[in-house]
């Protein structure tokens, strides 16, 4: 199971170091991590380029011309993973570091019935939704409250 990783990043030089370590203790590593740049003036890039050189798997960033905004960004990182599964990732994020593991546990057939209840370590919500993507190009939103 290959399992993809969209992140949507702007002006997020600030928390992707720390974000960037929780991906790469995964104990299931992600097939790759794809990155769509929202902010090309920022040092987004520089960070991503560092973080790649250390990585086992492949790290893809996109830089934007012009600035697509949240939701059309997020939709181009998700339009650029090759995996069978799509992780979303927020650049203020700190995962844990069996996140993708378990999310695997569940089987290709009930994931969608199996997410569990997450929180942001910055976010004052709780709460999550994803979208997942079965080898077949069925796609499964899931939101949990």
């Amino acid at each position: 199971m290959k399992i993809s990783i969209a992140m949507a990043a702007y002006k997020g030089e600030r928390f992707l170091r720390e974000q960037f370590d929780s991906v790469a203790r995964q104990t299931l590593p992600p097939f790759e991590l794809v990155i769509t740049d929202d902010s090309p003036d920022s040092g987004t890039y520089d960070l991503v380029m560092e973080f790649a050189r250390r990585m086992s798997f492949p790290v893809r960033i996109y830089r934007n011309a012009q600035r697509l905004g949240f939701h059309a960004n997020f939709c181009k990182a998700i339009s650029l993973c090759k995996g069978d599964f799509v992780a979303f990732c927020d650049q203020d994020d700190v995962w844990m570091d069996n996140k993708l593991f378990d999310a695997t546990s569940c089987g290709h057939g009930d994931a969608a019935r199996h997410v569990r209840r997450v929180s942001s370590s910055r976010s004052r919500r709780v709460g999550a939704w994803a979208l997942l993507k079965d080898v077949h190009a069925t796609v499964f939103r899931v939101s949990i409250e």
